[in-house]
């Protein structure tokens, strides 16, 4: 199955229209995608072709799926706030906020590795974007920070159930209860640090790529149960199953 790529155009390096443009000229062409002028989707075959081009070196373009856009879609990041991506690298959600704010956010980009870190930091950089990279365990954070951030993402690192393809054994053989469940311990502890980083009335969006149960109502299940629900605790709203137009 010859899956579509997802492109984003970048707006902090250049113009949209003008690298669609340039694009099509290389006869790499693109399908508009209706929730957002600077998504785009591309034959799988023609992500080579991508990696090759000015727009590429440039970091005008990206090659990132539109479920990871999405996610920053729901976050509905704003100039002038405080945002915590709290599992941030490789670093493509951080460079979308920044570029949907037009770098006028304090972001702070957070991953418990180093490495990661490093590489995100170049990529940041590429995509000419604003924001501050920290490496820490995302479970927790800095007391100075609680009550801090407009807006939290949490991508969490998880068992990638959505991923899985009938034809690619690789994809799946990796997976185990034992793991699931230990990734479910992992998320708990993010979502739970996400809520103690978040204001009052600021927003939280918590995102998998996997489908099971245990990884994404019983996080949420758990942090209603244990910060309350309704109008002095926290209230769930759920995105639209159907994507926006």
């Amino acid at each position: 199955l010859d899956l579509p790529r997802g492109l984003r155009l970048n707006p902090l390096r250049g113009e949209v229209e003008r690298t669609i443009d340039e694009l099509r000229e290389l006869g790499i062409e693109s399908t508009p995608v209706a929730w957002a002028p600077w998504a785009r989707v591309i034959p799988r075959t023609s992500s080579r072709a991508i990696t090759e081009t000015e727009a590429w070196r440039e970091g005008r373009v990206v090659l990132q799926s539109l479920t990871s856009m999405l996610a920053v879609m729901g976050l509905a990041p704003r100039p002038g706030e405080r945002i915590l991506d709290l599992c941030a690298a490789p670093g493509g959600k951080t460079a979308l906020i920044a570029a949907m704010v037009g770098n006028d956010a304090q972001i702070i980009a957070n991953d418990r590795s180093r490495t990661r870190c490093m590489r995100m930091r170049a990529m940041i950089g590429m995509l000419n974007a604003k924001a501050s990279i920290r490496t820490s365990p995302g479970e927790r954070i800095p007391f100075r920070d609680h009550g801090t951030f407009d807006r939290v993402l949490v991508d969490a690192p998880c068992s990638g159930e959505g991923r899985f393809r009938s034809d690619d054994p690789a994809s799946h053989e990796k997976w185990s209860v034992k793991g699931a469940r230990r990734l479910a311990s992992v998320q708990k502890s993010l979502l739970h640090a996400a809520i103690q980083a978040v204001r009052p009335g600021g927003v939280i969006v918590y995102s998998t790529c996997t489908l099971g149960r245990e990884e994404n109502e019983a996080i949420l299940h758990r942090a209603l149960t244990r910060y309350g629900e309704g109008p002095t605790g926290m209230s769930l709203d759920p995105l639209p199953p159907e994507i926006p137009e």
